[in-house]
């Protein structure tokens, strides 16, 4: 049995699982490391060699950054924050060590197959959505029971139904949409197949009809990118930051505009009425910036952030936070400048070790390092307007994949 394609098979059951069998992300993750720990004792038992991490590569796959925010939620604790709150929290982030734990061979097309399998599964339930969920029981009961008591919905908004596959809101199946999108126009470049080009279009098609402006500027964000390195020998980790990073601020400033705008040309509080997701994103980050950064700014809270913030599972902590949606703003509230260092480490070095690596590799490796540039950055730019750090059906996939090449140049 090859682990690593059988972890990503398992992660994107579970994701099943929650939505079919309504089974709880938390039992369905306990079931996933269980799964995890049984195969890790079996590979021992079996004595297979597992790759020796280092400090570097530990950092170069993230792990350094994800082990201090995992602690970071941890320090909830200390803050008062609820028992429960907090333990469900730290164990949904656990899966995302799984990578750790890979042996030496790493079946990159496979885990690829498996993927874009799960990805035309959500494309075929976002269609289904589109034409026939309110005469389908069981999405009609769904998009039902998506409303709160106060009117209102993540996944019907405006009376328009926002494609969700099989994830509880748009921008999880848009990103999986957006993943087969990268995958597949890889395959049309290599070789071209009319049912390759159809299915582009249909994933593309399919992502309009998610209704979320983080869709699609990530859609936007990850062709530009492809165009960009498809066919280059020589791949500039310096110039990809720099464009990725002018790409995020450019959204950033867009909001804020768009905000401005909204606001009948005036940035007071007051101007702003809340009724719309670009408004209350602006509040929340300017009353970020002002009470939890300026105000504390000589405060271990600069440094070390304030644990968990975000509302979950139906956990309210003392102190929380609404609408942060931006993963930068949800990496200093949780872990301060600390995690916000470590995160950008992580990233500059992953896309340094994949550039390196580029130009010494065949033309199938070429095609999978191309992918994982795109996919990794492709996550930063979707934070840009959503807080969601630790995606773990989305990162996981990538962060398996990445060990290979960041464990091949330590050998």
């Amino acid at each position: 049995m090859n682990i690593a394609p059988t972890i990503v098979f398992l992660i994107f059951f579970t994701q099943i699982l929650i939505f079919f069998v309504d089974i709880s992300q938390t039992i369905s993750k306990l079931l996933f490391t269980i799964f995890i720990i049984m195969i890790f004792v079996i590979y021992s038992f079996q004595k297979k060699k597992f790759r020796s991490w280092s400090f570097r590569t530990l950092n170069q796959n993230g792990a350094i950054f994800f082990i201090y925010y995992f602690f970071m939620i941890l320090c909830g604790f200390s803050y008062g924050y609820n028992f429960e709150y907090v333990i469900v929290a730290t164990f949904l982030v656990v899966p995302i060590f799984t990578f750790l734990i890979i042996p030496k061979n790493i079946n990159v097309n496979m885990i690829l197959k498996i993927v874009l399998y799960f990805a035309y599964i959500t494309l075929f339930l976002s269609f289904l959505e589109l034409f026939a969920w309110d005469k389908i029981s069981f999405l009609h009961n769904y998009v039902i029971d998506s409303f709160g008591v106060d009117g209102t919905s993540r996944i019907y908004v405006d009376e328009r139904l926002r494609l969700f596959g099989y994830f509880s809101n748009a921008v999880n199946n848009g990103l999986l949409l957006i993943t087969g999108v990268v995958i597949l126009i890889e395959h049309l470049f290599l070789k071209f197949r009319w049912i390759t080009l159809i299915s582009i279009i249909l994933f593309i098609v399919a992502i309009y009809f998610t209704y979320t402006r983080n869709n699609y500027l990530s859609l936007f964000f990850a062709l530009l990118l492809w165009f960009y390195i498809f066919n280059k020998q020589v791949i500039s980790s310096k110039k990809l930051i720099m464009f990725s990073v002018v790409f995020y601020f450019s959204i950033i400033a867009m909001a804020f505009y768009l905000a401005f705008i909204e606001g009948n040309g005036s940035f007071d509080m007051i101007a702003f009425s809340g009724e719309s997701s670009i408004q209350s994103r602006v509040i929340s980050w300017v009353m970020i910036f002002y009470n939890y950064f300026l105000v504390d700014v000589f405060s271990l809270h600069t440094l070390f952030g304030y644990g968990l913030v975000q509302l979950s599972n139906g956990f309210e902590p003392e102190k929380t936070f609404w609408a942060i949606d931006n993963n930068l703003a949800m990496i200093y509230l949780t872990s301060g400048i600390i995690g916000v260092i470590l995160f950008f480490s992580w990233l500059i070095s992953a896309i340094n070790v994949l550039s390196f690596s580029y130009l010494n590799m065949d033309m199938e490796n070429r095609s999978h390092i191309r992918i994982i540039i795109i996919l990794l950055l492709t996550y930063f730019i979707n934070g840009a307007m959503n807080a969601s750090v630790i995606n773990i059906l989305y990162l996981l996939p990538i962060l398996i994949m990445l060990s290979k090449y960041t464990r091949k140049l330590s050998d």
